[in-house]
């Protein structure tokens, strides 16, 4: 057995029970909802809390916790329009066709809805038909608006424009609407950067926001998107009524945060390691085995380890294998097919084609990130997955359910020695709770973003947006009367962290005054960085001839400059190469990506395969000398790649202006140090590491927190 083989300790992990009435709240559940499910029903239907919070477990059904009352609404008078942010466009369209999929069962069952019925027309388009006569697609019911749908190059005023157009209809026709977009995209309507003038009142139409998925949103975005939503709910001039948060992972600033600043309703989040008199199990009992590795070296680790793995499968179960990068996900895959007999699958960000048919058919899938939210896995009685970042591990974790079809559960964690040993020193006569299991990712891999100089800079950045960014609030997006109230706002959301951090009391009028005079204010890198909301990583836009079904796709650069075997393009190449090495022109769709990608990437790459060791990859400075003041822009910046790469000199220098920070640390030391997490945007340089971007603030202010 794999424990035996590889675990350095091994225990009985319990299972996870969710309570609640035999009272349905949807046609879901065969005459059953969970209590967390009931009082969200209850809290949005009476629309008495300004904001609720759900933080059930992941798995408890906190999406049908709010689309439940929202689609049921079309049994009243006025029905409601929702707006929900989600971290990534693809569990976006994850979730419009989970919704969609509500929406439909609803619609067809007769108890629930009786004036409407569900039908296909000949070409085969799914509509909703009243008894008046009127129809409607079902389709229309969900829309998303995210500024970068590939079928239109002009798709975020088209988007909205549908989106708008369904949002009228419903109120028309008595009929809810939802709206799916982005953190990023809803803080830029916030604050008035969309040239799209129309966009900036899509808020202004729903009734309520829904914010799921909260613990993936940026460090930034989990300070100021609940402050940006504050000012639609307290100045703006629509029908806006609640805001929704949901995480299964939350850590407790931010829900401290959220509490602070609204009028709120934390439903109910009780859950059981044995079953309750009435309730639901989801997550099953497990044998639970664990060891250490460092990052991004699973990979190599479990690819030695095939026989031990094949051993342990058990068809017609799936395993589940969750890694931390694109080139262990390909090696480790590889590894399986050629010395195995099972049908392997792969699942990873950058390939969207072939996810759904991977996870339905094979026998072992091997994921890294791409597979943590929006995927429902139905055969999953094996798991292995790497545990670095807390809300992530919770997340892989979460991805084994209960299975009627399955008795054996059994779950391996490779993680840091500090986790291990906390695992080890919790156990009790062999037995971990899942509680106990959480409480353990939170507090050994904790990261850095909650400290008060992040604080500090979030809350200058506010008085930033009033007059100092173009456009400036004062000017254009806010009234000039609505001061302040403004300030009020500020202080609610940012005093009480400023007052730990200078020791003082605040009230408004001094916490507006401190920041007036924050040193922040004269930085226009940093603020500049705070207020682009763009993609952290370098992109590169790859060509893979040798990918039949998905020849164009975005990657990291730095992944493809360690990891790849190719030549680098220019962008201004990508489309006539594109033709070359394919062997046919791109598709309307794929010219749409192209240029929906141009603000995206550094340059393009025509790969043909990988490497099997990683080229060194660092930064040359053109003379910079680190200033040791904070972070700042870096120019021209260099890359270097040893062994060298073809084509180099078309991406140097880099076109962006890149915000860096340094740590005279080498780059294992300082990932360390700083605890980013497994994904930190960083590079060598010369004696040392820079730190770039959002990580660079984050490096910068956990330095200042040292010396407090």
């Amino acid at each position: 057995m794999i424990f035996d083989t590889l675990a350095d300790a091994r225990c009985t992990l319990t299972g996870t029970w969710l309570p609640g009435r035999n009272e349905p709240v949807f046609p879901i559940g065969e005459g059953y909802s969970d209590r967390h499910q009931q009082e969200m029903f209850e809290a949005i239907r009476s629309g008495d809390a300004e904001a609720i919070l759900n933080t059930n477990p992941t798995g408890g059904g906190k999406t049908l916790s709010w689309a439940a009352p929202v689609i049921r609404s079309q049994e009243d008078t006025t029905p409601l329009a929702a707006l929900a942010t989600y971290p990534t466009r693809a569990l976006i369209e994850d979730q419009r066709q989970l919704l969609l999929s509500y929406f439909r069962t609803y619609f067809e069952d007769d108890d629930w809805a009786p004036e409407w019925a569900v039908q296909e027309d000949d070409d085969g388009v799914t509509k909703l038909i009243h008894d008046s006569g009127h129809e409607t697609k079902l389709a229309d019911r969900v829309h998303t608006v995210t500024g970068s749908d590939i079928d239109d190059p002009e798709s975020t005023g088209a988007a909205f424009r549908s989106a708008e157009r369904s949002l009228t209809t419903g109120v028309e026709n008595g009929l809810p609407s939802i709206v799916l977009t982005t953190p990023d995209a809803l803080t830029l309507l916030a604050t008035g950067r969309y040239s799209d003038k129309d966009l900036g009142a899509l808020p202004a139409l729903v009734d309520c926001i829904v914010v799921d998925e909260f613990h993936l949103t940026s460090p930034r975005g989990k300070r100021l998107l609940p402050f940006h939503l504050d000012m639609y709910l307290s100045l703006g001039a629509g029908e806006l009524q609640q805001l929704i948060f949901l995480s299964a992972t939350p850590q407790a600033d931010y829900t401290d945060r959220i509490k602070r600043a609204f009028d709120t309703r934390h439903v109910s989040r009780t859950v059981h390691s044995t079953p309750p008199d009435t309730g639901r199990q989801i997550l099953p009992a497990a044998d639970f085995g664990v060891t250490n590795r460092s990052l991004f070296q699973t990979g190599e680790w479990l690819a030695d380890q095939t026989e031990a793995i094949e051993e342990w499968v058990t068809p017609p179960g799936q395993t589940l294998i969750i890694v931390d990068s694109v080139r262990e996900v390909d090696l480790l895959a590889d590894t399986l097919e050629a010395e195995t007999n099972y049908e392997v699958g792969r699942v990873y960000g950058w390939k969207k084609q072939g996810r759904a048919t991977a996870i339905e058919s094979a026998d072992i899938l091997v994921g890294n990130t791409a597979v943590e939210v929006g995927v429902d896995f139905e055969r999953v009685n094996r798991l292995i997955f790497t545990a670095h970042e807390p809300n992530s591990a919770l997340q892989r974790l979460g991805r084994m359910r209960i299975q009627s079809a399955f008795d054996e559960y059994q779950i391996f964690c490779v993680t840091t020695p500090a986790v291990q040993d906390a695992i080890i020193e919790t156990m009790d006569d062999g037995e971990l709770t899942r509680s106990q299991l959480e409480e353990i990712y939170l507090e050994q891999l904790s990261q850095p973003g909650a400290t008060l100089p992040y604080e500090d800079l979030c809350a200058a950045y506010t008085r930033y947006l009033w007059s100092e960014a173009t456009p400036s609030l004062n000017e254009m997006y806010v009234p000039a009367e609505a001061k302040e109230p403004y300030q009020e706002l500020v202080h609610t959301h940012f005093a009480s962290a400023l007052e730990q951090l200078y020791d003082r009391s605040l009230d408004t009028e001094a916490t507006w005054k401190l920041l007036s005079e924050s040193p922040y204010l004269s930085r226009e890198a940093i603020l500049q960085e705070m207020h682009t909301y763009r993609s952290s990583s370098l992109g590169c836009l790859v060509i893979d001839p040798g990918d039949s079904d998905e020849p164009l796709k975005q990657y990291n650069l730095q992944h493809v400059l360690r990891y790849r075997r190719g030549e680098i393009i220019e962008t201004t190449a990508i489309t006539d190469r594109f033709e070359d090495v394919v062997g046919r022109g791109m598709s309307p769709a794929e010219q749409a990506y192209v240029e929906q990608m141009q603000a995206y990437i550094e340059c393009g790459f025509i790969t043909t395969g990988s490497r099997s060791e990683a080229r060194n990859l660092g930064v040359h400075e053109l003379g910079w000398t680190p200033s040791g003041s904070g972070p700042e822009t870096l120019q021209e910046l260099r890359l270097t790649v040893s062994p060298p790469i073809e084509g180099l000199e078309r991406l140097n220098p880099l076109s962006t202006d890149v915000l860096v920070y340094y740590s005279p640390a080498s780059p294992q030391l300082a990932r360390n140090r700083y605890q980013l997490g497994p994904y930190t945007n960083l590079l060598p340089c010369r004696e040392g590491t820079i730190f770039l971007w959002e990580d660079a603030l984050l490096a910068h202010t956990s330095d200042l927190a040292t010396q407090l």
